[in-house]
């Protein structure tokens, strides 16, 4: 594993950064340096540009960003691992985005873990563990330009796991375990694109004595209809099975689809997908570790930007760019012959900002051709934070 510097490339997006946007941290316990308690009332108080730096904690109950003409930022703190019951983002404007990295939405009865409506502008979600409930889903994104799902889990979401309705969506090396018969991944008028992860669609239930209710079916891991377009790259779709009927007899529930096709288009690439992992946040002058994971013999490049966009496939290369012109290169590995590559990356100055925020993104080069991995959003602080 190299030791590499990380200052040049950093200072390069920053010198696109032209905001002076405040860092908020929110701590649920109050601890020293915090600025709010709520991750809420936190929310209402930012401006466009800001970033909340949310500590450990658990922050009861769901939390609303509406977030209008504000580009806003919700990390949590290296090691923390804060928890909310669901999140609702709607009314991000045009040429903005809503980021959030590292929260944790357990669900409610009521309520989606993630709820996502009416965005003209981009949503970003990454490393999250999101629940559900058998009422409403783990995901859902209805009438939105642009989410963008990186490295998340969903889990005992039904009818549901993801549901995306008249809205695009890119998912990246995500696994999704929808219940109770519901559909792991479900487009209705999408445009969709999936990148690695495994969707599994909910098992039915069983006829249970005394009552005997009919046995259920099981979920499909994709569901498309409507005018929808679903492009896949190395993602594996499993069905659930159907309930059994045990001493009440009668017929079992119907086992699902693995991908259930009613109208619309869905295209698979052969190929892998390909991995890449930002570790974020990092203060500056410390250290922090970039991790790939390809196939032996592999050339990856990681690039940043200081902007993503509604990812678009180039026509050159698998997959879907994410970063917006002009990015930059700052980093070239190969491939081991475990498939993976880390590089330990020390983050120089960011010329007394207080934050740098910027998109990340490797496309690998293989036997001629070239494939995009999952993105990364990483936030560089000041060490005073």
């Amino acid at each position: 594993m190299q030791v590499r510097t990380l200052a040049a490339s950093v200072l390069f997006v920053s010198s696109l950064t032209t905001s002076q946007a405040d860092v908020i941290v929110v701590d649920a316990a109050g601890g020293p340096g915090s600025d709010f308690t709520s991750l809420q009332d936190a929310v209402l108080a930012a401006l466009d540009g800001d970033t909340l730096l949310v500590r450990d904690g658990n922050y009861r109950g769901g939390l609303t960003i509406d977030a209008g003409a504000r580009s806003l930022t919700l990390v949590a703190d290296a090691g923390a691992e804060p928890a909310v019951t669901s999140v609702a983002i709607s009314n991000v404007a045009a040429g903005k985005e809503v980021v959030l990295r590292g929260i944790d939405m357990s669900g409610g009865l009521f309520s989606y873990g993630l709820n996502v409506f009416e965005n003209d502008g981009r949503i970003w979600v990454e490393d999250a563990v999101i629940g559900g409930s058998t009422v409403f889903g783990g995901i859902s994104a209805t009438n939105t330009n642009s989410i963008v799902i990186a490295r998340c889990s969903v889990s005992q979401a039904a009818p549901s796991g993801i549901r995306v309705e008249d809205a695009s969506a890119s998912i990246y090396d995500t696994d999704v375990a929808a219940a109770s018969g519901g559909d792991a991944l479900y487009v209705r008028n999408g445009s969709v694109h999936v990148s690695g992860g495994t969707f599994t669609g909910g098992s039915g239930a069983d006829a249970i004595p005394p009552f005997c209710i009919p046995a259920t079916a099981g979920g499909d891991g994709l569901f498309v209809v409507g005018a929808s377009t679903v492009d896949l790259l190395g993602a594996t779709f499993v069905a659930g099975t159907g309930g059994s009927v045990g001493a009440c007899g009668g017929n079992d529930g119907a086992d699902g689809q693995d991908i259930n096709v009613v109208s619309g288009v869905v295209s698979t690439s052969i190929e892998t997908a390909r991995s890449y992992v930002f570790d974020a946040p990092v203060r500056a002058g410390q250290s922090t570790q970039v991790r790939f994971q390809g196939q032996h013999g592999e050339l990856a490049l990681a690039y940043f930007s200081s902007s993503s966009l509604t990812p678009l496939s180039p026509g050159f290369a698998e997959g879907w760019l994410t970063l917006a012109p002009p990015s930059r290169r700052f980093l070239v590995t190969a491939i081991g012959p475990d498939d993976t590559s880390t590089e330990n990356v020390v983050i120089g100055s960011i010329g007394g900002l207080d934050q740098v925020k910027v998109f990340t993104q490797a496309i690998y080069f293989t036997g001629g051709s070239f494939i995009y991995s999952a993105p990364s959003s990483v936030l560089v602080l000041d060490p005073s934070f």
